[in-house]
């Protein structure tokens, strides 16, 4: 299976699966622009990372990649095939959950563990810049036009269950709607086409 082929896979369970409430968004950017995570499920108030890993692919910077999911997401999962089980299974801590993939079915094979502990700078980093501009404003009134250093002096300020929240919010604004459209225009038969439209970038306020 290519990534694509995974990406509708595993999209096709999450929508016969979730709550109704469930946003799920691909190729999420975080970690001041330096990552992306391949899905995001946002459920019962909990952000969900999934890193796709098909049998094909590396697994070198597989640690490397996860330990940034940490610092942003709940929970973290790696997607893979049965083929590349074992081998992914050598690489990641037993708090990351697996999750197999063929054209047939999606089995989870463990549960992901909660992270608890989060960097309080790559929250902050997730939220606009009007935001981070309003955090630093009730901080400082120092002029500071440096996007890491605000961050940092935010994150120093704040805390972690404040900015939890603030990017959850964060992530509904850009994701919910552009969702919602997928749901209404798609069914149970997913294509390339579908999948395309939900990693490319979407208007959040639409004309009426």
């Amino acid at each position: 299976m290519n990534e694509t082929e995974v990406k509708i896979a595993f999209l096709r369970s999450i929508i016969q699966n979730s709550c109704s409430e469930a946003i799920v968004a691909l190729e999420v950017p975080f970690q001041f622009n330096e990552r992306r995570a391949d899905v995001v499920l946002l459920a019962n108030d909990k952000l969900i990372a999934f890193e796709i890993k098909t049998k094909t692919d590396k697994t070198e910077r597989l640690g490397y990649q996860l330990e940034s999911y940490k610092k942003i997401f709940d929970y973290c999962y790696v997607i893979c095939e049965q083929d590349n089980l074992s081998e992914i299974r050598k690489v990641v801590s037993k708090n990351i959950g697996l999750i197999t993939v063929d054209f047939k079915s999606v089995n989870k094979i463990r549960s992901a563990s909660e992270i608890v502990r989060k960097n309080k700078q790559v929250l902050v980093d997730f939220l606009p810049r009007s935001e981070i501009d309003k955090l630093y404003r009730r901080i400082s009134s120092r002029t500071l036009k440096n996007i890491y250093e605000m961050t940092a002096i935010i994150a120093k300020n704040s805390t972690t269950e404040d900015l939890k929240h603030l990017v959850r919010l964060e992530f509904k604004r850009r994701y919910e709607q552009k969702f919602k459209v997928f749901l209404t225009e798609t069914n149970n038969y997913l294509t390339a086409d579908d999948i395309s439209f939900l990693t490319r970038k979407f208007a959040n306020h639409l004309k009426k």
